[in-house]
């Protein structure tokens, strides 16, 4: 005879049940159907019920907890330990290292920095590199403040103060009415962009120096370099002339036919830029404010270890660029920013061929500025709202891409 109905396994209901369940009283016939989710509520119920049961049963005694205790305790004290040893270590090394650079001069400009760091241990160079990476040597740097940043004075009750280099240079270079030796040929019309590349190279190497273009020379021309070249033979040499020197002045360009400084024939975006940077000249100026921001920040991108480069950077120099074009004339906010350079490229002149080269150029710049200084100063201030919109593009394009990499 088969199976009685009551025998058959309810879960599978085609083999006998031989067991029944204790909670719920039905018969299966394996493990595998009494862990079936047909019957998952009553058989967790069991194991559960089972499993408080057995560590009900279970009961730590007197000395089970001592010993636990005592385990407890002495994995505390060695942790202290090791980490009092860490502290005697890191303090041993820094007294080493203070005793190591007792006779160098940390605060000279001329320090060997390879000599410096031969001075360091390997665990010493890792930390420094780390540091380096993780931006936690910000911390250690104090926080200045560019002085075009600074309160907005009343030019007339406190006119602006240059040093005296700077404004001996700034003297210099007006021109004299009654002297034909110091008249300028027609300028170009792309003046105010040259100006701007100029501004824009200033504020990226002050920030990038906190504010002191003496400390790092070699940064300084690294970053000049890259974001300003004045090779020979380029273009844009000839603004790298004297302001005396009629026979390398820029070639003057028909005012009827030049481009516009101020009119933007499109936007620009961070990716759209190569591709129109790539049809002009490498270092010459470019005919609207447009390509002239995207050449800044494309010479950036090209470069980003050299010149540390981030965006939050880019759109402070932007930022800074306004600030420096947009005050009162009278402050003469331009001309301190070319002297401030001129004056910290005049000292690296007789070692490298670019500071020559730059320092002239900035002369060039300054005499331009100077030589009708209401007018030519009203074509600089025509910038100040094409960088306000291109603030905005760029700010918005930059975080986009960064939201799409996030």
């Amino acid at each position: 005879e088969g199976p009685t109905k009551s025998s058959i396994c309810f879960i599978c209901t085609s083999t006998v049940g031989r067991y029944t369940c204790p909670k719920c009283g039905i018969a299966y016939c394996s493990v595998a159907c009494y862990r079936h989710e047909r019957h998952s509520a009553c058989s967790e119920a069991f194991y559960r019920d089972c499993c408080l049961e057995s560590l009900r049963g279970e009961t730590v005694g007197t000395s089970e907890r001592r010993a636990m205790a005592e385990v407890l305790r002495r994995r505390l004290a060695q942790e202290a330990e090791e980490k009092l040893m860490v502290d005697d270590v890191i303090e041993d090394e820094e007294d080493d290292l203070a005793s190591r650079l007792a006779g160098v001069d940390l605060d000279a400009v001329d320090i060997d920095a390879d000599a410096l760091w031969r001075q360091l241990t390997p665990s010493e160079r890792r930390r420094f590199v780390r540091s380096l990476e993780t931006g936690e040597c910000a911390d250690c740097l104090p926080e200045v403040t560019p002085w075009w940043q600074g309160p907005v004075r009343d030019a007339e009750k406190e006119p602006p103060t240059l040093s005296a280099p700077d404004a001996a240079l700034v003297a210099s270079l007006r021109p004299d009415p009654a002297s034909t030796t110091r008249r300028l040929p027609p300028p170009s019309p792309l003046m105010p962009l040259v100006l701007l590349e100029a501004l824009l190279t200033y504020a990226y190497s002050m920030r990038l120096s906190n504010c002191d273009l003496t400390d790092c020379p070699d940064q300084l021309i690294t970053c000049c370099q890259l974001l300003w070249p004045c090779a020979p033979g380029s273009k844009s040499s000839a603004h790298a002339s004297t302001p005396t020197s009629s026979a390398h002045a820029p070639t003057p360009t028909s005012s009827a036919h030049a481009p516009t400084p101020t009119s933007s024939a499109h936007a620009l975006t961070p990716n759209s830029a190569p591709a129109a940077i790539a049809q002009c000249p490498s270092n010459a100026p470019l005919p609207n404010l447009d390509l002239t921001v995207a050449r800044f920040l494309h010479r950036l991108q090209s470069n980003p270890s050299q010149l540390c480069y981030s965006n939050s950077l880019f759109l402070a120099c932007l930022h800074d660029a306004i600030r420096l074009l947009g005050q009162d004339r009278s402050l003469r906010y331009p001309e301190r920013a070319l002297a401030d350079l001129h004056s910290a490229l005049q000292v690296l002149a007789n070692k490298t061929r670019y500071a020559r080269l730059a320092t002239k150029r900035l002369e060039y710049l300054c005499a331009w500025l100077l030589a009708e200084e209401s007018s030519r100063y009203q074509q600089c201030c025509q910038l100040v709202p094409l960088l306000e919109l291109a603030v905005c593009q760029y700010a918005t394009e930059l975080m986009s891409e960064k939201n799409t990499i996030d």
